[in-house]
């Protein structure tokens, strides 16, 4: 291009609009978790309300007296594994119901994340502020998180009471989630990598504790996941169905352990994502047409 087109082009630009939205991505990550814990929230209130009897009788919930008739034992996963884990909340109706249509707003915000982080990464590795490996990391884990995301609906399509032809059972109704966990504990190595390599790691967390807590993280997934495997395949590691409606302290330490995934795979990433979010690393979108 010679020196006198460069310059047309430039004139015939002066009126071109361009769009630009600067903005830290950490703000759709942080949405997203708040989505899917109020989707929990309204789920455990409205199973409270109109699914599950109460407990204790005459006890209201929110100062409304509950209508429910099932009882929380009479489930499919309190008979598979002696308690009711928290998706129990959103398996039946109308509190399903409800679930299905929240969920939107836990994968929209969710996706929107995970493809600009992808982009995220590939502009730092350009300029040279993140290594090559953890690019060449999120490039074929994006694809699968975005599908696993993309696929949690499918708690909802296969409750764990109904069996085939209706449903998949438990199988089908773990799957998913399954696969939610996996891109959970695979976003939060990204995440980590990241903020080391750009020096940006929340609460002045040192990066030996923070690569600490992310491993943590992955082990009691890992965890989680081979407990509720081995119960399905009939070779429980941890048979917390055992000892009647008391319980073992197999059951006890199944439940710890559930409860420790839930706030290091669910409350964790919420907190991390609101410091991140405020931490000046903001990217520009920019829409022009060419």
């Amino acid at each position: 291009m010679t020196a006198t087109e460069s310059k047309r082009l430039i004139d015939a630009k002066d009126d071109h609009k361009v769009f630009k939205c600067t903005l830290n991505i950490e703000v759709f990550r942080f949405v997203a978790f708040v989505n899917i814990l109020a989707l929990f929230a309204v789920g455990k209130i409205v199973s409270d309300l109109y699914v599950f009897a109460p407990e204790v009788p005459g006890t209201k919930i929110l100062g409304m007296v509950p209508t429910g008739t099932h009882d929380v034992t009479d489930t499919k996963i309190y008979q598979m594994f002696g308690f009711n884990h928290l998706c129990n909340v959103v398996d039946f109706n109308p509190s399903k119901e409800i679930a299905a249509i929240m969920v939107f707003f836990h994968v929209f915000p969710m996706n929107c994340f995970l493809c600009l982080s992808h982009m995220r990464t590939y502009l730092a590795y350009k300029n040279k502020e993140v290594p090559k490996w953890l690019l060449t990391y999120s490039t074929f884990t994006t694809p699968f998180c975005v599908i696993a995301t993309g696929l949690i609906h499918l708690w909802f399509v296969n409750g764990p009471q109904m069996e085939y032809p209706d449903g998949y059972g438990f199988i089908g109704h773990y799957l998913p989630y399954m696969g939610f966990q996996i891109s959970l504990a695979l976003v939060a190595i990204q995440q980590l990598h990241y903020y080391i390599a750009i020096d940006k790691i929340p609460f002045g967390i040192s990066p030996a504790l923070a690569t600490f807590y992310v491993r943590f993280v992955i082990v009691v997934t890992l965890l989680c996941q081979l407990c509720v495997l081995s119960i399905m395949m009939g070779r429980p590691i941890l048979d917390s169905h055992a000892g009647g409606v008391e319980g073992t302290w197999e059951r006890k330490a199944f439940v710890i352990l559930g409860d420790v995934y839930a706030f290091t795979g669910l409350i964790g990433p919420l907190i991390f994502s609101f410091a991140d979010m405020r931490n000046g690393d903001t990217n520009t979108i920019t829409f022009e047409h060419q």
